[in-house]
């Protein structure tokens, strides 16, 4: 994103790989590309969506979190709140990334969600295995203590 433009949150819509914008053919299937960087721009700089997309077109999330649906005059003041809305750790968010195409990036995403998977399943095994090893000495040193005053030695 260009340095000029507004600050966002880092994990935002704005700032996401899957904002898309999309058109329904008359077949019934679906359109959908990337937004450029300099949409990107002008969205951040609070330009109205229907200047920037075309009418018969609308935003929307690639992974489907969210639609902003056609017409796009009624949809600008929500099209802002979720653009900059900071996601954190509750959205597909991939960053952009010029030139990649949405199924890698959704590859990506998927992979980079298993690998913190993955980190936090790690960080709960090394915890269950210290607890067991405090419990076992303390259950070792419990039962020597109870041992000794019921023996009398």
């Amino acid at each position: 994103m260009p340095n000029n433009e507004p600050l966002t949150p880092q994990k935002c819509c704005l700032r996401c790989h899957f904002l898309k914008q999309w058109k329904r053919s008359n077949d019934g299937g679906e359109w959908s590309w990337g937004i450029s960087r300099s949409q990107r721009g002008q969205l951040a700089r609070g330009e109205k969506v229907e200047k920037i997309v075309l009418k018969e077109h609308s935003l929307a999330c690639h992974q489907k979190v969210w639609d902003a649906a056609n017409p796009l005059e009624d949809a600008n003041r929500d099209v802002r709140a979720i653009l900059a809305t900071d996601r954190g750790e509750s959205c597909f968010f991939y960053p952009c990334t010029p030139g990649m195409f949405l199924p890698a990036a959704v590859e990506l995403e998927r992979r980079e969600a298993d690998r913190r998977e993955a980190k936090k399943d790690r960080h709960l095994v090394r915890w269950s295995i210290i607890i067991g090893i405090v419990s076992a000495v303390l259950g070792a040193g419990i039962g020597s203590v109870l041992t000794a005053l019921l023996t009398g030695h």
